[in-house]
């Protein structure tokens, strides 16, 4: 398991036992039976998590740099109003959330 699919883990267990409302995301595209099936576009955070008033995503960077897509999604989320984290560990992510 790499570094970056631990600390995935360790936020869906927090969110989970904190009864937060989220939704965990892939994006890229799966093989299947017959083709390709397109997920989120690329550049999609990790996790979205829904609060009254407020949309917060969250993407996960354990040892590499964000990309371009993943930026762009950050300037959508701001003119959107929603809150957004690039988070390196469990910590971070309950920091951002409080």
């Amino acid at each position: 398991m790499t570094p970056e699919s631990k600390l995935k883990l360790e936020v869906t267990s927090f969110l989970k036992a904190s009864g937060e409302f989220y939704l965990r995301l892939n994006s890229g595209k799966v093989k299947v039976r017959g083709g390709y099936m397109q997920l989120c576009p690329t550049g999609t955070p990790d996790f979205v998590v829904f609060r009254k008033g407020s949309v917060n995503w969250i993407e996960l960077k354990v040892d590499w740099k964000s990309t371009e897509p993943q930026m762009m999604f950050v300037d959508t989320a701001d003119a959107y109003g929603h809150r957004h984290a690039i988070c390196k560990t469990l910590d971070q992510v309950r920091e951002f959330l409080k």
